[in-house]
């Protein structure tokens, strides 16, 4: 019995996409990525920097790291946003060691729903580095 749609389907994995709060982030991301979306289906996973005390410097600065919403839909694109530990100013190194820990539930579930068979990374630090590992991983 063949498959209904056997096209590979596509996970794109981008820090740097437009959100709710940052309409204007990664245009040509969302641009290059949904003219991809005619010919494979796609999911977008949006990964969000965040740490616990980010809120005091929201005190200062206050559109520092806006936080959009974990989920949403764009023109038929589910785009997932699953927060990852990243301390401002320190251990940026772990940032894409944190970025794919973090993702990887998200990931997990993506693959047993959605069947995801290509992360299309950007960026090579941390994105693509997380990326890596989570193609390893899964």
């Amino acid at each position: 019995m063949v498959a209904a749609d056997s096209r590979p389907r596509l996970v794109v994995f981008s820090s740097l996409f437009p959100s709710k709060v940052q309409p204007g982030a990664g245009l040509f991301i969302r641009e290059r990525m949904y003219r991809v979306g005619k010919v494979l289906p796609i999911t977008v996973v949006a990964p969000v920097p965040w740490f616990p005390f980010q809120g005091l410097i929201r005190l200062v600065r206050s559109n520092y790291r806006p936080m959009p919403p974990k989920y949403e839909v764009q023109d038929g694109v589910a785009v997932w946003r699953p927060r990852f530990l990243s301390v401002p100013g320190l251990f940026r190194a772990w940032d894409g060691f944190f970025m794919a820990l973090f993702c990887l539930p998200t990931m997990l579930r993506l693959k047993r729903r959605f069947g995801c068979d290509i992360i299309d990374a950007h960026f090579a630090y941390p994105d693509g580095y997380a990326a890596t590992l989570l193609g390893k991983w899964l």
